[in-house]
């Protein structure tokens, strides 16, 4: 059985493997797609924040514009948060949290400075930290809109930050818009604290003017809600400052839930304002496989069932193969078998045409008149007849062990069968072992009146059987004596016969015989299992 499933097994593990590899091959495919179409979605996020922060680039040149030369005192804050107001309902400042104006003070200023704070904004307004070096102070002095976030941030020393002082710094040596690191705005004074980053753009004060920065504070949290990444979206994102990745500059509300199984993650490093920012994309796929990944499960569908049909045909030349196989063993056997029947045949005519010579000669010497030996002969030949028709019943339908040998010692001996003496328990035959006895007790029974005990008067027969139990299975032991008159001498060649008798016992019944000669007998021991 193993044998047989052998070949089918291995087609199947190799049509499968075949199949894992272009399965394997389209996976990647698929993967890779949906991977590149991830990081175009994300390229779009950076052209839309990068677009974002082109306008509040221009928002900021505008009002640098706007302002001129104006010293601190020609600024009124009135005049200011209308400007903003008004920048604010064009929607230019989506996104921003207020515009404001940050002025360079040093000692001969910081008093002028903070005194306009305490007017613009009230009393208990002014610079601040105090610890802060005086040497050089970047204050704020203006930022609408004046909410409640933006008046905590008023007078704020943005130089005494080390973030803002680098992004101030910088915009002060390009003289164009400059975006700070991630940084902590001053305006988070609630629970709801966003990462923030600021964007400078440097006045150098010229005709007399106060040197300064306007500025744009920016909650990230806040830019990406108005670009729309702010609710739960098929992608995901986190967005972080090449140089503090440990900072998260911005991330979707669902993101954490995106790291499981059944995502595909994308990544993309731009730069933003002047910045490197790296953006991280997650898209939770489909919950459905088949509209997750429908090439790959088509594929592998297809190769099971690839693998499958292949097992199946190998299966099928298989044994179309061990059936051509068994055909022409068994054509081989018949024919043997029949060569067999054809020599059995020419055996036993043979035998029976010396079995009726001898019977002649035996009733020729016992008759007194031509009628004694006809009616002799006529009585032996009827006996012969009967016991035939008992032996081709028995072949069929099995037999009684004693009847079997009565039959065949009578169809060989006729009345002179009387010389056996037979001992042995009631032993029942089935259709195969009376067979295969049947031909032996005829095939020893021949040669005992040929050359053994029956070849001259006198002569004896001694047939014994006794059943014996091996464990749990039962044997059949039979012992044929013989005692001629004359001596006998063993054949220096096997005959017919004697190879008939061994296939019948050591084939059919699986069973062994043992032969000894004396010199003036034979014994032959049959053991087989019933």
């Amino acid at each position: 059985m193993l044998r047989k499933l052998h070949v089918p097994a291995i087609a199947f593990l190799v049509a499968a493997a075949v199949g894992a590899v272009t399965t394997l091959t389209v996976h990647r495919f698929e993967t890779a797609r949906i991977t590149q179409a991830l990081e175009q979605q994300l390229a779009e996020v950076a052209d839309r924040v990068g677009e974002r922060m082109g306008q509040i680039s221009t928002v900021l040149i505008a009002t640098r514009s706007y302002l001129g030369t104006r010293t601190a005192d020609d600024i009124p804050r009135e005049r200011f948060a209308r400007y903003v107001d008004d920048l604010a309902r064009s929607g230019m400042l989506a996104g921003v949290h207020g515009l404001g104006l940050a002025l360079v003070v040093d000692h001969q200023t910081d008093a002028r400075i903070e005194e306009r704070i305490r007017r613009d904004y009230g009393p208990d307004r002014g610079i601040w930290p105090a610890e802060a070096d005086p040497a050089m102070r970047t204050t704020i002095a203006l930022l609408e809109p004046a909410d409640e976030r933006n008046l905590a941030a008023i007078g704020y020393d943005m130089f005494s930050e080390p973030v803002r002082r680098a992004a101030m710094r910088a915009a002060m040596d390009s003289g164009g818009p400059t975006l700070s690191g991630p940084v902590d705005l001053v305006q988070e004074i609630t629970p709801d604290r966003q990462t923030g980053a600021l964007m400078y753009l440097y006045m150098d004060g010229t005709g007399g003017g106060q040197p300064g920065f306007i500025y744009a504070p920016l909650r990230m949290g806040r830019l990406f809600e108005a670009l729309g990444y702010g609710g739960v979206n098929a992608l995901a994102i986190r967005v972080t400052d090449a140089a503090s990745p440990d900072t998260i500059l911005f991330q979707s509300a669902d993101f954490p839930a995106h790291e499981a199984a059944g995502t595909t993650a994308a990544h993309l490093e731009t730069t933003i304002a002047g910045r490197q920012w790296r953006f991280s994309g997650r898209r939770h796929e489909a919950a459905n496989l088949l509209m997750r990944r429908p090439l790959t499960l088509l594929s592998a569908a297809a190769s099971v069932l690839l693998s499958v049909l292949v097992a199946l045909a190998v299966q099928g030349i298989a044994a179309s193969i061990r059936h051509n196989r068994d055909f022409a063993l068994a054509q081989q056997r018949r024919l043997q078998e029949k060569d067999l029947h054809l020599r059995e045949m020419s055996h036993r005519l043979k035998n029976s045409l010396a079995r009726v010579s001898a019977m002649t000669r035996q009733a020729a010497r016992q008759a007194e008149s031509t009628e004694a030996f006809v009616t002799s002969m006529t009585q032996r030949l009827h006996s012969m007849a009967q016991a035939q028709d008992l032996l081709i019943r028995s072949a069929t339908d099995g037999a009684d062990l004693r009847n079997l040998i009565q039959a065949e010692l009578q169809q060989i001996y006729g009345d002179a069968d009387a010389m056996a003496h037979m001992t042995g328990p009631e032993v029942r035959l089935n259709a195969t072992q009376t067979q295969a006895m049947g031909l032996t007790v005829h095939e020893l029974a021949t040669n005992a009146l040929k050359y053994g005990a029956g070849a001259a008067p006198g002569g004896t027969l001694a047939i014994n059987w006794a059943i014996q139990r091996v464990g749990k299975s039962q044997r059949l032991r039979l012992v044929w004596a013989e005692t001629a008159v004359d001596p006998v001498t063993p054949p220096e060649r096997k005959g017919f016969g004697s190879q008939l008798i061994d296939s019948c016992i050591r084939l059919e019944l699986e069973g062994t015989i043992e032969r000894k000669f004396d010199p003036h007998g034979l014994t032959v021991t049959i053991t087989f299992p019933l």
